[in-house]
């Protein structure tokens, strides 16, 4: 079974597209807090409410990130990390900080991570994770 971490940014694709569980074939789907948090803070109320309720029908397996970042991580909900990985996926950047949380959790848990972020997954890449968009999940082309 495949075991693979969803980014937030694939979950607007879900609702639009329809997409089921049963497209991903035999997987075991993951997320963070930080999906549901960033979904949570979208400004259209009707489609935050699609996210979410998507977000449930999945009913992804919750796992902590791997590092404790304050003001973006939940005590519970974070291990206290080295920061050598995940500070060079956030690239120094603040605003790549919920990013760097995800795919640094997708990488030390050995999980594909599925983003439709062309830069992060670039960056996934070369630091040895293994990411792939979308489109390449569902068309099997792994």
């Amino acid at each position: 079974m495949k075991k693979i971490m969803l980014d937030s940014n694939i979950f607007d694709d879900l609702v639009k597209r329809e997409i089921t569980t049963e497209s991903f074939g035999n997987v075991q789907l993951n997320v963070t807090h930080i999906q549901r948090d960033e979904l949570e803070k979208c400004k259209d109320e009707s489609w935050k409410q699609e996210l979410i309720s998507k977000l449930n029908v999945i009913d992804p397996d919750l796992m902590p990130t791997e590092s404790l970042v304050l003001g973006y991580s939940r005590v519970g909900l974070a291990k206290l990390g080295d920061s050598g990985l995940f500070e060079k996926l956030r690239v120094g950047k603040l605003k790549n900080t919920n990013d760097a949380l995800i795919a640094e959790t997708a990488m030390k848990n050995d999980l594909l991570l599925v983003t439709n972020d062309k830069r992060l997954k670039k960056r996934v890449k070369r630091l040895g994770g293994k990411c792939i968009n979308l489109d390449d999940l569902l068309s099997n082309d792994k």
